[in-house]
């Protein structure tokens, strides 16, 4: 990655948790958040096979284990 992309990631990446912080945000809005963040780390690996035996993981599993969580939230 160059500089410029790892601060694009950097602020995308600092986006998403603000979003997650914020108390007033739906528990959908929440998850939605997450999915994205960890879509993001994913996708910055550049690794093709992590990015293909996550991407099950991020679409299946994170949407509704958030729904769980989130209601301890």
């Amino acid at each position: 990655m160059t500089i410029e992309k790892d601060a694009k990631l950097a602020d995308r990446l600092d986006a998403e948790l603000a979003v997650q912080r914020d108390e007033t945000i739906s528990d959908q809005d929440f998850c939605y958040s997450d999915v994205q963040f960890h879509r993001l780390i994913v996708d910055a690996c550049g690794n093709d096979v992590v990015r293909l035996a996550l991407y099950t993981a991020i679409e299946a599993l994170m949407p509704v284990t958030n729904m769980i969580i989130t209601r301890a939230r």
